[in-house]
């Protein structure tokens, strides 16, 4: 076997050590490669959440191939025929908005007009055309008599006034078995008006008190004239109605009743009358 034998045993030695060079390369870099690729897993774990962003921005490509952004869907615009109903509708809000705030400036003037109608404080002036009927002595007859007034006040406040007020009466016709009459004269009385309630038709009612003046002809059956005149203290009571037309004026109706004393006292009077009133 000589020398061959020996060359033929160092190359199998040679392989030998190769083999083992090999397996302990293998065994050194399998544990690394082991640990390299857990280390890989945990960073692509801990990558941010932008890189799959990127890929959805890679895949939105239009048909030039280039990228295209991706943004959140918006609501749709309105048509030109729904955004015209939008502009009609605020348009008719508004009519409808200058119409009510026009019906709220005539309703409050309403109520202020009806306020100073109401309460028409201030002086005052008036005049009535009054029917009178008297109460005198069951023995004489005594024909009505047509009556005017005219007076002259102050309203302080919306449930108070005072006025002067002079009456005159003319002609009561007077017919007894003695002979014929006639009875004229006036009445000058201050009166207090309380209008307790409110309203376009306010109640009134008054007291008064003042001189009454009797002037009495009469002709006996035999021819004989007699004329008398006497002056009484007069007691006045009244009640009636007022009715505002306007800030100024008003419609009066009133019944009174004239009570005379000591020598008139028998001669009582009844007065119905409707006049106006100005109020400054």
């Amino acid at each position: 076997m000589g020398f061959d034998g020996m060359r033929m045993s160092s190359k199998g030695s040679g392989r030998a050590r190769s083999g083992l060079v090999i397996v302990g390369w293998v065994l050194l870099l399998a544990p690394a490669a082991l640990f390299a690729g857990v280390a890989g897993a945990d960073s692509a774990e801990d990558a941010p959440a932008d890189s799959g962003f990127r890929v959805v921005q890679e895949e939105a490509q239009d048909e030039s191939g280039d990228p295209r952004s991706v943004e959140p869907p918006r609501e749709p615009m309105p048509s030109s025929a729904s955004r015209a109903d939008l502009e009609e509708a605020v348009r008719k809000a508004e009519e409808a908005a200058d119409e009510a705030w026009v019906a709220a400036r005539a309703a409050d003037q309403r109520a202020r007009d009806a306020e100073r109608r109401i309460e028409q404080r201030g002086p005052y002036l008036g005049a009535a055309f009054a029917y009178a009927a008297e109460y005198f002595d069951d023995s004489i007859i005594v024909k009505s008599s047509v009556a005017g007034a005219v007076f002259v006040g102050y309203r302080a406040h919306r449930w108070f006034s005072a006025d002067l007020r002079y009456e005159g009466f003319d002609g009561f016709d007077l017919k007894s078995s003695r002979g014929r009459g006639e009875i004229d004269g006036y009445a000058i009385t201050i009166n207090g008006k309380m209008r307790p309630f409110e309203g376009p038709i306010q109640p009134v009612m008054g007291i008064g008190m003042g001189g009454i003046r009797l002037d009495t002809d009469f002709v006996l059956n035999d021819g004989t004239r007699l004329h008398e005149s006497d002056s009484e203290f007069v007691f006045r009571m009244s009640g009636g109605i007022d009715l505002p037309v306007n800030e100024h004026l008003m419609v009066n109706v009133e019944a009174a009743y004239l009570i005379p004393g000591d020598d008139l006292s028998d001669l009582e009077i009844g007065m119905l009358s409707a006049g106006l009133t100005y109020v400054f």
